[in-house]
């Protein structure tokens, strides 16, 4: 049995493929399976998975017969996998050489279940490190609770930079919720961590996110699956933020709620406005304003002024007292 699974959706991926096998297959950290989940690729994908297939044991690849998304083909790799630990591969993306022997090493510790590590956004090379302590093993509320933007600064997206015990997954029944098409990874990891007994950040770039990728999912204008999508995402991590008692930490109430009303509001308004199919109307801002997850965040917030600028603060206002056609104006002007 291999000590690592590491579990690789692939869709479409035909330009950066090889180079990314290549960066596992390079790992100094050898006790490794590599399991590719073709989901349904219509490029040469298919034919290099083949080919890397007959010349490495340690890749095994399964294939989807229909688009089934990143949530379902991940969990097709979690279902197969047989390594005591999972860590997760974009197959457009790179991996420092000791990434894994780095975070494996760390399980040495019976209590950890979860570990994270920086990464290297490139071509750019801009450094992102998650706002945690550093090389301690923590319990999870006291290691969530050391970072007050655990959503807004995106510290519990991107399953790639997470390495979590197979036991756990498996003793609590952990996968991704395959509905959710879009910020899959972040209910996802808010799970693994609440789970855990213990958690350890690595304060190094291990993982290097390729950000040029201009076919890759974030980077087209109109996503049909956006709104489900967050709506899904974000019930999961109420959920599970109540479930734990997080609820009674103001932080991270607040943290997630101003997150959708600064972000994720303005993208699904901007996504609305890229739709090829219809022009913006009245009617689909309404809907926006008047989705559950929007409201209860402008319920958390109330009147207070989270944001950088009495403009911004004036937009948040309209929002929350559903003003649609101030809305309409103040975004699309």
């Amino acid at each position: 049995m291999p000590v690592l699974s590491v579990i690789v959706p692939v869709y479409n991926v035909a330009r950066y493929l090889a180079e990314g096998l290549d960066s596992l297959l390079d790992q100094d950290f050898r006790d490794i399976e590599i399991i590719c989940v073709d989901d349904a690729s219509t490029d040469e994908s298919s034919a290099i998975l083949s080919d890397y297939a007959a010349r490495d044991s340690r890749i095994r690849v399964f294939r989807h017969e229909t688009n089934l998304g990143l949530s379902a083909a991940r969990n097709t790799g979690l279902s197969n996998a047989l390594g005591a630990f999972v860590a997760f591969f974009d197959p457009d993306d790179l991996v420092e050489p000791d990434m894994y022997s780095s975070m494996t090493d760390v399980f040495r510790d019976p209590e950890i279940d979860v570990v994270f590590c920086g990464f290297r956004t490139f071509p750019n090379g801009a450094v992102s490190l998650q706002d945690f302590p550093g090389n301690v093993a923590l319990e999870p509320k006291d290691f969530l609770k050391a970072n007050d933007h655990i959503h807004s600064r995106t510290d519990m997206s991107f399953s790639w930079r997470m390495m979590v015990r197979r036991r756990l997954l498996e003793t609590c029944d952990l996968s991704f919720i395959q509905d959710i098409r879009i910020g899959e990874d972040a209910p996802f990891n808010l799970s693994c961590t609440l789970h855990a007994r213990k958690v350890m950040m690595i304060p190094k770039p291990l993982y290097k996110y390729r950000t040029d990728n201009a076919g890759s999912l974030m980077s087209a204008k109109f996503k049909p699956a956006l709104e489900r999508s967050l709506s899904l995402q974000f019930s999961e991590k109420k959920r599970l933020v109540k479930k734990f008692s997080m609820d009674e930490y103001t932080p991270v109430t607040k943290d997630m709620s101003s997150d959708i009303i600064r972000r994720f509001v303005p993208m699904l308004l901007a996504n609305a406005g890229n739709n090829p199919y219809r022009h913006v109307t009245a009617a689909d801002v309404k809907r926006i304003l008047n989705l559950d997850f929007v409201r209860d965040a402008c319920d958390e917030i109330g009147y207070k002024n989270v944001f950088c600028s009495w403009k911004e603060h004036m937009f948040y206002l309209a929002v929350k007292l559903r003003c649609v056609r101030l809305v309409k104006k103040l975004y699309f002007k």
